[in-house]
């Protein structure tokens, strides 16, 4: 790509495509592009469908499908892309009512796989990937932007850690739609 300057990248995330691996990249252009790793092409044309960009990028398999899921700026929704064809798998996931800061993938206790995104907003969400539903209520307590997400297993279940510009570390139980823990009052600097 002599003398040709892509946008900045934003995101970046990994999938499988045909049984290899593939990066992904998010753009200030607010578009995805697909890249095989070992060759460092371009994997068909860029994806485009945000009106921001991209903020986060994240690739799962929910129901035998290999799909990603971003999330881009001041839109407030989460797009699930097909990794081979790179078009919408179904309608934006909407709900934020501000930027879309983060998306994460997390297995629930029944077995489906989830999306979680935050937002500007204060809030946590989870959806269904396949139906391309919210699951439960928006999970809040933060105390301004809710910056990024961790997924882990904790005593057997699996839970969402949310970070934030209150300082806070939130652990919710996605299945429960619950709180677990919460740091109090930020980092005290010990």
């Amino acid at each position: 790509m002599t003398g040709h300057k892509l946008p900045a990248v934003s995101a970046l995330g990994t999938a499988s495509l045909r049984g290899r691996p593939i990066a992904v990249a998010g753009y200030t252009d607010d578009a995805l592009r697909r890249w095989d790793p070992d060759t460092g092409r371009p994997l068909g044309p860029r994806v485009a469908g945000h009106s921001h960009w991209v903020r986060d990028v994240v690739a799962t398999e929910p129901g035998g499908r290999m799909v990603l899921v971003s999330g881009a700026g001041a839109e407030g929704a989460v797009r699930i892309w097909d990794v081979a064809a790179g078009t919408l798998v179904h309608d934006p996931l909407t709900g934020h009512t501000d930027q879309v800061t983060s998306v994460a993938v997390i297995g629930l206790q029944d077995g489906r796989q989830a999306v979680v995104s935050a937002g500007h907003d204060a809030t946590v969400r989870v959806w269904d990937p396949v139906a391309g539903t919210a699951v439960g209520t928006p999970l809040t307590g933060h105390r301004g932007t809710v910056t990024t997400l961790a997924t882990a297993e904790l005593d057997g279940r699996a839970v969402v850690v949310s970070g934030g510009r209150d300082g806070d570390l939130r652990v919710w139980d996605p299945s429960a739609g619950t709180l677990h823990a919460v740091t109090q009052d930020g980092p005290t600097g010990e």
